[in-house]
């Protein structure tokens, strides 16, 4: 009997549970072949690649996949690396090479309320 004689079938492992923007997400985390998005009743389900679930899980991963004593997934945001940034034209930096490039004046501070995703719209 070879090795192409037999079948291997690998389960997903319990299901996770994640906070997404105030939504609880479902998840098996396969060890093989990573997160996979489940519904109630387990069944596997289908989210689009830019899901804010794809990157709570990723940050929860970045974080070292810590689970919490009641289950769910224990995961933060990454911070915006603008935030305490100046934006000249196209350009960001601190606001102290700004005003020693003499362009204090030019410079608009990072307004995280302004960011806007898809077709413009803020988050």
């Amino acid at each position: 009997m070879s090795w192409l004689d037999s079948v291997c079938i690998l389960a997903g492992g319990p299901t996770l549970i994640i906070s997404v923007g105030g939504k609880d997400e479902r998840f098996e985390e396969h060890p093989y072949c990573g997160p996979m998005p489940v519904n109630a009743r387990g069944e596997e389900r289908t989210l689009r690649p830019r899901h804010a679930f794809w990157t709570a899980v990723t940050q929860w991963y970045a974080g070292g996949k810590q689970i919490l004593p009641d289950g769910r997934c224990e995961w933060h945001p990454k911070p915006d690396p603008r935030v305490g940034m100046v934006r000249i034209g196209r350009n960001w930096m601190s606001p102290e090479m700004a005003e020693s490039l003499g362009l204090k004046d030019q410079a608009v501070p990072f307004d995280p309320a302004s960011v806007t995703h898809g077709k413009g719209k803020a988050r």
